[in-house]
């Protein structure tokens, strides 16, 4: 949802798998983030720049050796391009620096992401 062209509120849903060996042996992982986040736009139209910044769940599954189900919290900071379409539609290409807040530890990536986005008003 975008607010008067340069501030906008979305929901971001990262789904990630792995499959290989870790020090234990075999494992499968799967983690689901959930991540509500905001954007700061510095162009109205066309060709457009953002910040954003959110904060959310991340839900990891764990098969291998030993079993878990875990639910951390995610933190995520970025910056990007988007191209916009037509009215709300647009083009993009993010990276972002995500933390994750598990037990004790603190897991750091940083994705790089090209896709779409669908917008409503």
């Amino acid at each position: 949802y975008e607010f008067k062209d340069a501030l906008a509120f979305q929901l971001e849903l990262e789904d990630f798998d792995y499959n290989g060996t870790n020090y234990f042996g075999p494992i499968q992982d799967h983690e689901l983030l959930i991540l509500p986040t905001v954007r700061y736009l510095f162009i109205a139209k066309g060709i457009r720049p953002y910040l954003s910044a959110g904060a959310g769940l991340d839900v990891e599954v764990s098969q291998g050796t030993t079993d878990a189900e875990v639910v951390n919290l995610d933190a995520a900071v970025g910056a990007g391009i988007e191209i916009t379409l037509d009215g709300w539609n647009a083009l993009y290409v993010e990276g972002k620096y995500n933390f994750i807040f598990a037990d004790g530890v603190t897991g750091q990536d940083i994705p790089i992401m090209a896709g779409a986005r669908f917008g409503f008003k």
